[in-house]
This record gives C-alpha cells, sequence and structure tokens, in this order.
C-alpha cells in the first residue's frame, strides 16, 4: 500500500534519530489546480488506516486511502514526494471573458 524509497527511509532515520518516533500522517492538500498527497507528524485516529513500512507507521483516513489507492513516498530538492496511484482529477478554472483575465478574482 505504501513504498518509501531509500531516500526517503535515510531521512526518517536522521529525523528520527534525533526526535521521538510518531506516527506520519499522508493527508490530503489543495494545489493550484488540483490536489496533492502530504506528510505530517500526527497520531493515528480512530477512523484512520494505519500502515507500518520499514519500521515507520503511516495513518490516513479510510475515505482518502479508496481516493488514491496506493501511495508511493520519494524525496526531492523541494522535500518529500507522495504520488498516489490514482490521480486526483484536475481542475480547470472558470473564466469570466469581460474581464479579460482568467484569475479567480476578476473584477468588473
Amino acid at each position: 500500500m505504501i513504498t518509501l524509497s531509500e531516500a526517503v527511509i535515510a531521512d526518517f532515520e536522521s529525523h528520527f534519530k534525533e526526535n521521538e518516533r510518531q506516527d506520519i500522517r499522508i493527508y490530503i492538500a489543495p494545489a493550484e489546480n488540483t490536489s496533492r498527497l502530504e506528510l505530517m507528524l500526527d497520531n493515528a485516529q480512530e477512523e484512520d488506516m494505519t500502515y507500518e513500512v520499514s519500521g515507520y507507521r503511516f495513518c490516513f483516513h479510510k475515505d482518502l486511502m479508496k481516493k488514491c489507492g496506493a501511495v508511493t513516498i520519494d524525496l526531492s530538492d523541494m522535500g518529500f514526494v507522495v504520488e498516489p496511484s490514482i490521480p486526483f482529477v484536475k481542475r480547470t478554472l472558470s473564466c469570466n471573458s469581460q474581464c479579460g483575465s482568467c484569475s479567480s478574482s476578476c473584477k468588473k
């Protein structure tokens, strides 16, 4: 269900060497034209599914698990990259052609 890259495991080992080990929550965060998955330290709740991978316990809401399927976690220069096996639907911005801009803050 959850796959970790070697870089992620090394980063976790480094972090938790100096900090108390906690559950790692996978959650959905809004993005510009879609949603994305993110990580944060948290405690599992009753409505969560939990998975232990490489000695680390991950939790995420049951409904989110159904929506995203399996998850792959990698590390980039910008931080963690959490990819669902079922991609999220991209949103399109509606444009008011009278204002000449496709920004959501159009003013007449």
